[in-house]
């Protein structure tokens, strides 16, 4: 009996040093603020891309980017007013949701029934609006002044052409692909000039619909 006592004294002791040594961690799991911390943590780290985005775009001043889609000039006995336009654009960030861009916009020539060709382009100056909508995604408008530069060539006619100053005005969806770089969809409207464009006294309003895609340097 004498030497069975012992035996079974260490035993317990050298249980009781096991549990201590498996519960050794369990304070770092039961430690509130440690958890919480750690949920903190785990839930913002899916946002972190969304986030640098937006900081990229508050740092980047200067923006560039291509267009090409379909144009229509509207001047009556048109035969193909829907055409093929394209062109290029840039800006600068005056504050993070206002930027002034400067671009030139041009359109494929147009024809009318008697033979006539019609060559309209643009410079704009314009100024351009954003808000963010959703991750990704903002919206923009845009309105300025466009500088047209318009020829009309027909038989028997004396070519016209006009240079003019008209009021220009559009708007569009953007998608962030990265904080660098960006996609679009824009329409795009150039008021035109009343008159007679044969005649040399006014210039077809016109609208481009395209899809751009853009850099933040």
């Amino acid at each position: 009996m004498k030497r069975i006592l012992p035996l079974i004294l260490a035993c317990s002791i050298a249980s009781t040093a096991l549990a201590a040594d498996d519960n050794y961690s369990a304070p770092a799991s039961n430690n509130p603020d440690q958890s919480q911390a750690q949920d903190q943590s785990q839930m913002q780290a899916p946002n972190q891309p969304d986030e640098n985005v937006a900081l990229q775009n508050q740092l980047s001043k200067i923006h560039a980017e291509a267009n090409l889609g379909w144009s229509a000039t509207h001047f009556h006995g048109l035969n193909n007013n829907g055409l093929f336009g394209g062109g290029v654009s840039a800006g600068y960030d005056l504050l993070p949701n206002l930027a002034f861009d400067v671009g030139y916009l041009g359109q494929k020539d147009a024809t009318n029934r008697e033979g006539g060709v019609i060559s309209e382009s643009a410079i704009n100056m314009l100024l351009v609006g954003s808000t963010h909508l959703v991750d990704h995604f903002s919206v923009f408008f845009k309105m300025g002044s466009s500088y047209m530069l318009a020829t009309f060539k027909q038989p028997a006619i004396d070519t016209q052409k006009m240079h003019q100053w008209v009021f220009s005005y559009g708007m569009g969806l953007t998608y962030d692909f990265t904080g660098h770089f960006y996609g679009n969809f824009q329409w795009f409207h150039t008021q035109g000039k009343a008159g007679s464009f044969a005649n040399g006294r006014g210039i077809p309003k016109s609208d481009f619909y395209g899809l751009g895609l853009g850099a933040r340097l």
